[in-house]
């Protein structure tokens, strides 16, 4: 029996990131989209061959109040069946430190709805599928806004990739497409 061969990036970028040189894989335009628009101080690198999953660059971010970052996640269709398919990725809050928990009075992370709403407001996302031929990659951009009355402290999220899902049905119980990626901002 064959199986799945499961590829999702997730390339994360800051503007403080050293300037590289750019790889590219097999292009789409989405992914054109991309490399056109990345900064000189950005980095991107697509590996060549076989892969299943990566992270490039740093999943943790330290971000201030009032200020704003981004991250990409990365799809690579690389199934098994050869066919034509839909990705999209989400980022769920998972958890938080100590010094978030006192701001927020939470005896328990499941147990905090205000920040949990907070924590999902901060990042913004895209709802809408990318179609990928066999062997194209693509990219969905995520991005991170921190308001000025942020508690301070450490936030933690699950990013999730899903195949031929809608963006709704997508979590962690759904995730089908790589394994649940972790993704911390520090807010101080």
């Amino acid at each position: 029996m064959r199986h799945a061969e499961f590829a999702v990036l997730v390339v994360l970028f800051l503007i403080v990131l050293p300037s590289g040189c750019v790889q590219r894989g097999e292009l789409n335009e989405t992914t054109e989209y991309v490399y056109e628009n990345i900064s000189e101080n950005e980095t991107i690198e697509i590996p060549k061959g076989r892969f299943t999953f990566k992270i490039f660059g740093i999943n943790e971010f330290q971000v201030g109040p009032g200020e704003k970052t981004r991250f990409y996640v990365v799809f690579y269709n690389t199934d098994w069946d050869e066919e034509t398919h839909k990705f999209v990725a989400r980022a769920f809050p998972s958890a938080m430190d100590f010094a978030a928990k006192a701001a927020y009075k939470c005896e328990y992370f499941t147990d905090c709805p205000k920040l949990h709403s907070d924590m999902k407001s901060w990042i913004n996302q895209t709802k809408e599928q990318i179609e990928l031929n066999h062997t194209h990659l693509g990219v969905q951009r995520f991005e991170i806004s921190i308001p000025e009355d942020a508690n301070n402290g450490t936030y933690m999220y699950d990013v999730v990739g899903c195949k031929d899902l809608v963006f709704g049905e997508c979590d962690r119980s759904t995730a089908n497409w790589g394994p649940i990626l972790p993704l911390t901002i520090q807010i101080a």
